[in-house]
């Protein structure tokens, strides 16, 4: 009878240690592209639903992060907005070493934010680049209020940051003047995304190239901080902004 209880244990314990050792392989067989964009579209669905399952948020994880590459895991880098109405981990239902987040007022991308860019995509290879604006985004209102004379000058700082969003907010109210303006705000939203896209694009090579050689997927989104979902954009559009910063005589 003993003899058969140990062998039982020693059979529970093996087949303990095999899942978990498939489990850790499980966890290393990094997503390509679509499955990582894939992966987080899930989560933000899970999190818009009220469903989510706070992944990778254990003491395994936080050993993982300790002792492990952080390469090979993240799936994705993210360029997204400082706004406490943005977080990242929560919002895909992700957590540890999931994404490489990259956080700007506005998700401006100048020389700082384009050089995060690139170590995500270069040193920590994530196969997924995604650039996520988000409704009710201060730096756009600031943005509007000023082109329509709404506010005080901005600050030296703010200023210099909100430059183009501010030009993308007077070409707005300019041309459409007639609409409401929570419908330009939707305009300049959309509108700072892609000029950010294709800024990023213009300035960095090695996110240019890898986005042409396919290594590196480009996803653009824009986040509902009332719905919680994301409103993803079309990859057309995407792979045109690619074709003319590819094109383009001010690409460095």
């Amino acid at each position: 009878m003993i003899d058969l209880n140990l062998a039982t244990l020693y059979l529970t314990a093996s087949n303990c240690a095999d899942t978990m050792v498939q489990k850790i392989e499980d966890v290393r067989m990094k997503p390509g592209p679509d499955d990582s964009l894939r992966i987080l579209k899930e989560g933000n669905l899970r999190f818009a639903s009220g469903n989510f399952r706070n992944p990778h948020r254990d003491t395994l994880r936080l050993a993982m992060a300790g002792s492990e590459e952080e390469s090979d895991h993240v799936l994705a880098t993210v360029l997204s907005c400082s706004d406490s109405l943005v977080p990242l981990e929560i919002l895909f239902d992700i957590g540890v070493m999931d994404v490489h987040a990259i956080r700007s007022f506005g998700n401006i991308c100048s020389a700082s934010e384009a050089a995060a860019v690139e170590y995500g995509v270069k040193v920590l290879k994530t196969p997924l680049l995604i650039l996520l604006g988000h409704t009710r985004c201060g730096a756009a209102r600031l943005s509007l209020n000023s082109a329509q004379g709404k506010s005080d000058p901005l600050d030296r700082n703010l200023s210099l940051h909100l430059k183009q969003l501010r030009n993308a907010a007077d070409k707005v109210v300019k041309d459409f003047s007639g609409l409401e303006e929570e419908q330009m705000l939707s305009m300049i939203i959309e509108a700072n995304l892609w000029r950010n896209l294709e800024e990023l694009l213009l300035i960095s090579p090695a996110v240019r190239e890898a986005a042409i050689s396919e290594s590196l997927k480009i996803a653009c989104g824009i986040y509902d901080v009332s719905s919680g979902r994301i409103d993803w954009l079309a990859s057309t559009s995407t792979d045109s902004a690619l074709q003319r910063a590819s094109k383009s005589s001010k690409r460095q």
